[in-house]
């Protein structure tokens, strides 16, 4: 009997992709070489947990060595004791930096996998060196631009589709965080920031103009001319990435993540108010579905309680300032496959 082949395509469930993989450490002060990752990543996202300390990244765009910080305004920094490589099965950190590897202190590395070492791409309207790492199989990108001018300007993101998220920072002088979300209300206008402010509208973040199936568009209130700038931006992928908003009503609230699919069980998620103000959070498997950091503070983890991560997604805890009733959120969430 011959094999119906249509119907096997038409059955068969999603291949599972891998390109996010949580991480938890000690601190030792000398070289440390984390090789449970799985993946060469190409963001490395570092806080450590029992004490308080900055948040610090790493993504191959910019290189080894090059912190940014999640939680401040500050410009990017050289750091010789920190990430100093992205290997192929994980990261290595050397010194005893208290922001990556103190000894006697414990650390999470939230790792992201994109296209491996960047390359140049084209450059954009009113952009220029542009390099890149871009995959369209785990919907992430991670690029790194010089504007022009203080105009409005585009890159293309690599993503293969429309963006769902996307979070932009000039790495070159002080300015905040800008972060679009495809469930903000305003989707060519507003934004949020690592911060507790609520969403914003603003023409001069995305100059009115939601990203594109090709590009992203920033506009003159976020670029200034010969200055540096990167950008990380994902879509959703079914079954490994998902990007929503949930509306808390202070009680029980199941969310079931938007992947395009019938959801997923996370194992990491970040999520924010933005009709209301309050702090970013990130929870995930690997800590404990309730050991809460914050992304715009350098606060340690926080013990909490009543979160937890279930078939198709995850619910927040019926009280706080992640289940408020009736104010609106966005969340990123991800799966380790």
């Amino acid at each position: 009997m011959g094999i119906n082949k249509k119907l096997l395509s038409a059955t068969a469930p999603a291949p599972l992709v891998t390109g996010m993989k949580t991480v938890i450490y000690s601190g030792t002060g000398l070289s440390n070489e984390r090789s449970d990752v799985g993946f060469q990543p190409d963001l490395v996202w570092i806080k450590r947990r029992n004490t308080a300390q900055e948040h610090s990244a790493y993504d191959s765009t910019r290189g080894v060595q090059k912190v940014i910080y999640p939680d401040t305004n500050d410009i990017q920094y050289t750091e010789t004791n920190s990430l100093n490589s992205f290997d192929n099965d994980g990261f290595t950190i050397s010194g005893g930096s208290g922001l990556t590897n103190g000894s006697g202190n414990t650390y999470v590395a939230w790792c992201w996998k994109a296209g491996g070492s960047p390359s140049s791409v084209s450059n954009g309207t009113n952009t220029t060196a542009i390099t890149q790492s871009a995959s369209t199989e785990t919907g992430t990108s991670f690029t790194q631009f010089t504007a022009s001018a203080a105009v409005t300007g585009n890159f293309t993101h690599g993503l293969g589709g429309t963006p769902d998220m996307v979070i932009v920072k000039t790495t070159t002088f002080t300015d905040t965080w800008f972060i679009w979300h495809k469930d903000l209300t305003g989707s060519g206008t507003n934004a949020v920031r690592f911060g507790t402010d609520a969403e914003e509208a603003n023409i001069g973040f995305w100059a009115n103009t939601a990203p594109t199936s090709t590009t992203v568009t920033v506009a003159n209130g976020i670029l200034v001319g010969s200055q540096k700038y990167l950008a990380w931006c994902w879509r959703k992928i079914v079954g490994f990435s998902a990007f929503g908003t949930y509306t808390g009503n202070g009680g029980s609230n199941p969310i079931t993540v938007d992947d395009g699919g019938s959801g997923f069980q996370p194992d990491f998620v970040m999520a924010k108010p933005i009709s209301g103000t309050g702090s970013w959070i990130i929870i995930d498997s690997t800590r404990g579905v309730n050991n809460e950091l914050y992304p715009n503070l350098s606060a340690a983890e926080h013990p909490g309680s009543g979160n937890s991560f279930h078939s198709t997604g995850f619910t927040m805890k019926s009280d706080g300032n992640w289940n408020s009733d009736t104010v609106k959120y966005i969340y990123a969430a991800f799966k380790t496959n």
